[in-house]
């Protein structure tokens, strides 16, 4: 039995969430999209869920300079809730999804570069973490993530070619990839401070594994199952 089909048969018969994990523009969606097809598997899109308020992220971006931590924050809170909320109708359906934006990357990620570039106070920071934070316990946490890692220059070419209005100009390589780049270094080792994933993290190299190739999907399905092995989650499976 070949790697995907024993991850599949697994998948359907003991339901959990996969989340993945990357710099913007290294295929979060297009990795998700690959592998709900082939294990037929539900998705559960940011996009799809509304996820974003779009009234309340335009008056992030046409604020002022000085109005920009307030209306950052306010957008950063409605996220939460949000972003979680949508994983825990998708869990209620009973059945494996995978996600293609682990929640995590909020707190960890943007709250800090939103710091970084002048969008959040310290005490607007400090406020959000503590709100992530109390969501542990609350919210159906993720068994399998997918970590992407790739250059910004991979990603900024990735931004590039998928053409979302604003991304172009809200995502530069050397203000906002590249530092995004080194927060991402430090994730998978912050993630369990949220309570939001407690199982296996799967490092994937995009400079070299391309989800749209079938051989390389094959090669991390065989990984995906050997880090459930050595957590005891296939115990017994072949």
């Amino acid at each position: 039995m070949d790697a995907k089909t024993c991850l599949q048969e697994y998948l359907h018969q003991y339901p959990m969430i996969i989340t993945i994990a990357g710099n913007i523009g290294l295929g979060k969606t297009t990795t998700a999209e690959a592998l709900a097809s082939d294990l037929e598997i539900a998705i559960s899109r940011e996009l799809d869920n509304n996820v974003l308020d779009q009234d309340l992220l335009w008056k992030f971006v046409q604020a002022p300079t000085e109005e920009k931590p307030y209306h950052c924050n306010v957008l950063q809170e409605d996220l939460c809730y949000r972003r979680l909320e949508a994983r825990r109708e998708q869990w209620l359906r009973g059945k494996t999804f995978i996600e293609d934006r682990a929640p995590e990357e909020d707190p960890i990620i943007f709250h800090q570069h939103f710091l970084n570039r002048g969008y959040l106070t310290p005490e607007q920071y400090g406020s959000l973490q503590q709100l992530w934070k109390a969501q542990g316990g609350k919210t159906p946490i993720s068994e399998v993530m997918l970590m992407l890692h790739g250059s910004a220059a991979l990603a900024r070419s990735g931004i590039e070619q998928r053409g979302r209005p604003g991304e172009l100009d809200a995502w530069q390589e050397q203000r906002d990839l590249v530092p995004l780049a080194e927060l991402y270094r430090g994730f998978p080792t912050a993630v369990e401070r949220y309570g939001l994933h407690r199982g296996v993290i799967v490092q994937v190299d995009r400079e070299s594994i391309d989800p749209l190739q079938e051989l390389h999907r094959e090669a991390l399905y065989t990984e995906i199952l050997g880090s459930l092995r050595t957590r005891g989650r296939l115990c017994g499976k072949s």
